[in-house]
């Protein structure tokens, strides 16, 4: 959950600037969830250890594209590639989030602002800050977005590209269905 919004922002300043992961020098967040930054140049000891980890997460992401199974396939816990590119995620020291605090301001209905701050290594620096992950209530999936994450999910358990649009097309008019075993059928592998 305090790892969505990280992405969220790695991704938008991604889409919009159209760096890779070997122009990026530095990638700067605010806040510091000190539970959520672990990073060691002996890798990770395991699957949980990588996926609540924002400098792997932020990594992977960079390296694997989108998120699925592989990003913590226990052969790529130690890759140093991965490794190196998380070394150069960098945490705001003077603005620590307490994950407990964090979690009353979700339960109330708030998020904590999450800033980010690439620096490639041609010295431009390019920042977005966003106060709410995707999907959050104050931050709602666009139909573009449901469409993008299903494409995703399809994507990482095998559907075919086929089954993924018919499901896609016939969601977008499901309430004219007499029938829901269609649906069913298109997520059939």
């Amino acid at each position: 959950m305090w790892i969505q919004t990280p992405l969220d922002c790695l991704n938008q300043l991604k889409r919009e600037h159209n760096f890779t992961a070997d122009d990026i020098e530095e990638i700067f967040v605010s806040p510091t969830y000190m539970e959520r930054v672990k990073f060691s140049w002996d890798g990770y000891a395991s699957c949980r250890d990588a996926q609540f980890s924002i400098p792997y997460c932020l990594a992977a992401y960079m390296l694997r594209g989108d998120p699925g199974p592989g990003w913590y396939d226990s052969s790529r816990l130690n890759d140093k590639e991965l490794l190196n590119l998380a070394s150069k995620v960098k945490s705001d020291p003077d603005k620590v989030q307490n994950l407990w605090v964090a979690f009353n301001m979700f339960q109330n209905g708030s998020f904590p602002t999450t800033t980010m701050r690439i620096t490639l290594k041609d010295g431009k620096q390019v920042e977005i800050t966003l106060p709410f992950p995707k999907g959050h209530a104050k931050n709602p999936f666009a139909w573009e977005d449901v469409e993008r994450t299903f494409q995703v999910g399809a994507k990482a358990v095998g559907l075919s590209a086929e089954k993924t649009a018919r499901y896609i097309e016939l969601c977008k008019k499901i309430d004219q269905l007499d029938d829901m075993a269609e649906l069913a059928e298109c997520l059939s592998l």
